[in-house]
């Protein structure tokens, strides 16, 4: 997670992380970033609070919608697929953790 100085000036890598294995994400974060505003608007994962209780009810709520968990998967393949070639940056992380392997 981010201190609230941090939010809009640092880009958490796990949020590519997420996207390159096409896996929902579930954020701990504010929801004033661009990334919890991308998350909620395309509908990538979940976005929680740092409260244990509401991270553990959020997690088990979303292991039980095997639907809802299809879709979201579904929807990162489209938004990667969106960004091809036009993220840069992206790329470069990808071809970083490729490198490592």
């Amino acid at each position: 997670s981010l201190r609230e100085s941090f939010v809009g000036l640092v880009v958490p890598s796990k949020f590519y992380s997420a996207l390159l294995v096409q896996r929902p994400i579930l954020a701990v974060l504010s929801p004033m970033t661009s990334h919890a505003q991308i998350i909620q608007k395309l509908e990538l994962g979940y976005l929680c609070d740092p409260n244990p209780e509401t991270l553990a009810n959020l997690i088990f709520q979303a292991s039980n919608d095997k639907t809802r968990l299809s879709q979201i998967e579904t929807n990162i393949a489209n938004y990667v697929a969106s960004q091809d070639g036009k993220n840069k940056s992206l790329d470069a992380y990808t071809h970083t953790i490729e490198s490592l392997c």
